[in-house]
């Protein structure tokens, strides 16, 4: 993962030019991009597994934010999740690159049985491993104001649902306080993976107003 995130990081400043706003021209060049950039950090992956037998295999997850003004880039592999708090309502932004979910999505297995599963982290599509191939999710939303972000992997996920999520961040008040306490749930129920949590929050003019001003 620290590979992964220096790799995409190098990547995207070295972009000759950058695309600030979203529209018919710029949305598709940034999907198109996003894809290219993670592709190229799991064909380095790849590679450097190849060039060392301790490292052979070695992969990681993936998801990412941009924020492009009032326009969010969601970048998505693997089984760590992003997810958008609105208007008290936490919605999902990702679907986890897993075994269990591909049984779900054809009917074979019960939401509510994921975790039972025993195939819950067996991962269909991740960044390195043996392949160069990487399926990568690309989604493009509005923002509103008062949206607040969290990306987070699945040692938070695993051990507290998304009810629990949903109040922490209604009941936090600032993003710090949010994270901390969305860690302290993590750990005090077993900590058994490693728990990333990354909470923003977005306060944006009022968008009539501005328009009226222009």
């Amino acid at each position: 993962s620290r590979l992964a995130i220096s790799a995409l990081v190098s990547l995207i400043l070295d972009l000759p030019d950058w695309i600030l706003k979203v529209d018919e021209r710029g949305g598709p060049e940034i999907e198109r991009r996003a894809r290219r950039m993670v592709q190229e950090v799991s064909t380095m992956l790849v590679e450097r597994g190849r060039e060392n037998d301790d490292l052979r295999g070695m992969g990681s997850t993936l998801t990412a934010a941009r924020s492009y003004g009032r326009d969010l880039l969601i970048v998505h592999v693997g089984d760590s999740r992003a997810y958008l708090f609105r208007s008290s309502h936490l919605h999902r932004l990702t679907k986890d690159h897993t075994f269990a979910q591909l049984l779900v999505d054809k009917g074979q297995l019960a939401p509510c049985d994921i975790a039972s599963s025993g195939v819950a982290h067996i991962l269909t599509n991740a960044i390195g491993g043996s392949t160069e191939k990487v399926d990568v999710d690309v989604d493009l939303l509005r923002l509103e104001d008062g949206d607040r972000l969290l990306l987070c992997s699945d040692g938070l996920t695993d051990l507290v649902d998304d009810d629990e999520i949903a109040a922490t961040l209604s009941a936090m008040k600032t993003s710090k306080d949010a994270c901390a306490e969305l860690m302290r749930q993590a750990l005090a129920g077993g900590g058994r993976d490693n728990i990333t949590v990354i909470v923003g929050d977005y306060a944006l003019p009022d968008e009539q107003a501005r328009t009226d001003s222009e």
